[in-house]
């Protein structure tokens, strides 16, 4: 849903590597606060999926996001 960096920080300490998974639903709708590197990184995920609106008018997903979904060669 939308978990931010606070709840994705709290899942990684607690979890680990348990929140491996193929496929990721971007936090948030893929704002910059949501889908941290560290959160990331910790997923592993082969593709991440982003719900929002085509041309939204808070401007998610985030370029901050999807340059570090590039970074990964995440689609």
């Amino acid at each position: 849903g939308d978990a931010e960096d606070d709840q994705e920080e709290y899942l990684v300490d607690t979890y680990g590597s348990q929140l491996e998974s193929t496929v990721l639903k971007a936090g948030h709708h893929g704002s910059a606060s949501s889908s941290s590197g560290a959160f990331l990184d910790t997923v592993q995920p082969a593709a991440v999926v982003i719900s929002s609106a085509y041309d939204s008018q808070y401007g998610h997903p985030n370029d901050e996001v999807l340059e570090r979904l590039s970074d990964r060669s995440i689609p």
